[in-house]
């Protein structure tokens, strides 16, 4: 699995709005992640469709977290930007060898898989923040 830019953008946007802890504007979400205003708004349509953001429009809109941040984690925001960990295989064997082949390492793909759903499930939004925060005042 390849954590996709996207991805990376989408988690930036939304530990700025645990961080914020209020409505954001996407002008706003656009600066803090380092990208254009209008892929701003693409990853915050999709974090909202995922249920991660809320989305307010019109004048005065913006987003904010849809749940608290302890309540989203890297795997909810990576399966909103269709990022979910997934390990593909190769169709099938030909040979009995290679079936005893594939099905050793398809297990362990598998294996490998639901680790790293478990790990992205485990870190939070507000584990993110706090270690922010942590930072902050250490200097």
């Amino acid at each position: 699995m390849r954590m996709n830019s996207q991805t990376d953008f989408a988690i930036r946007m939304a530990l700025y709005l645990a961080l914020a802890g209020r409505l954001c504007t996407s002008a706003e979400l656009s600066e803090a992640a380092g990208i254009q205003r209008p892929f701003a708004i693409k990853i915050g349509k999709r974090l909202a469709n995922g249920g991660v953001v809320t989305a307010v429009m019109g004048h005065g809109g913006g987003y904010e977290l849809a749940r608290d941040a302890s309540d989203v984690s890297l795997l909810d925001i990576a399966v909103a930007m269709g990022n979910a960990p997934e390990v593909s295989l190769s169709e099938g064997a030909s040979s009995d060898i290679d079936a005893a082949v594939f099905e050793a390492y398809s297990s362990f793909y598998a294996t490998l898989e639901n680790d790293m759903r478990a790990v992205l499930s485990s870190i939070t939004l507000n584990d993110l923040a706090e270690a922010c925060r942590s930072s902050f005042t250490k200097d």
